[in-house]
């Protein structure tokens, strides 16, 4: 079973020139990186070209311009691995060798896994925060055993083949929303989604590059609203949206985030067809505390 390993990345030479060196150490277990450099300044580029273009393992595009997390699906255009480890630029696996043998196994004990989700853990803290655990009932954590889950964080998740060649993110999310969106889709189609606390990776989050806390708020509203529109039946539609307005309205108390939010969800949703999700698919996201309403 062969894997490749997925990294997109924006101006972080440092932490991910560690990582890159860290997963070459393993070289033996993987068939190749493949890095997708997502619009970085000239003198991060420069440094890649220097210092990784010449190893052969290791596959590098260059986008002119960031094209958002939707860059992604470059990843999976370019694989051909019977599994693809994607992960954060800024997030490095823990014991290497370990986990890919623990997740070849799991792939292969169970047919219809389409993706199992790492435990993430920040690197401050030294634990995992709630919003990087793929389940709203953050206690069940304590139990250390895999869970069934219906979304994942995309800072560290294997996906197999037939998963991510037949299923894109969407690109017109730049950020914020895209697992979801995804996770939906796969779990419609039959496919089982898994947390493993037994493969871990620190997540150390270099906040230097993100979006502010407030532009962040607006993408998540703006684009859940199209989720909601695209996949959920009209009463959990509503609920959501209202439930996301009020969160997104008290977290920023920003009236223009909320216009804006709601002149962008008018005129994208008009882009977009409604494919509900099924029955089975609501109950299931129930079943495993998943994000229905909010």
């Amino acid at each position: 079973m062969k894997i490749d390993i997925g990294i997109l990345t924006c101006n972080r030479y440092e932490i991910l020139s560690k990582n890159l060196n860290k997963l070459l150490e393993k070289k033996n277990l993987f068939s190749k990186i493949i890095l997708v450099d997502n619009g970085s300044d000239q003198d991060c580029v420069k440094k890649l070209k220097k210092n990784f273009s010449s190893f052969g393992q290791i596959d590098i595009i260059f986008n002119e311009k960031n094209l958002g997390v939707g860059a992604r699906n470059i990843i999976f255009k370019k694989s051909n691995a019977d599994l693809l480890v994607c992960i954060d630029d800024d997030a490095i696996i823990n014991n290497i060798y370990e986990s890919f043998v623990r997740l070849k196994k799991i792939f292969l004990k169970i047919n219809n896994l389409g993706i199992l989700n790492f435990k993430i853990i920040d690197s401050t803290l030294q634990k995992v925060i709630k919003r990087e655990f793929p389940q709203t009932k953050y206690e069940l954590l304590k139990f250390n055993k895999i869970l069934k889950i219906s979304y994942f964080i995309g800072a560290g998740f294997a996906i197999k083949k037939e998963v991510f060649k037949n299923f894109k993110f969407n690109e017109k999310f730049f950020y914020a929303q895209e697992e979801i969106d995804l996770s939906y889709r796969i779990i419609d189609q039959g496919y089982l989604m898994l947390f493993d606390p037994k493969i871990t990776l620190i997540h150390y989050r270099d906040n230097n590059t993100r979006l502010s806390t407030k532009k962040v708020y607006e993408l998540n509203l703006k684009h859940r609203m199209i989720i909601n529109f695209r996949y959920l039946p009209l009463k959990h539609l509503i609920v959501s949206n209202i439930l996301w307005t009020i969160k997104t309205f008290v977290s920023t108390l920003s009236f223009n985030v909320i216009l804006d939010s709601y002149i962008y969800y008018l005129n994208e949703k008009k882009k977009y067809k409604r494919t509900v999700i099924s029955n089975s698919t609501i109950k299931y996201i129930k079943k495993t505390n998943g994000r229905l309403y909010y």
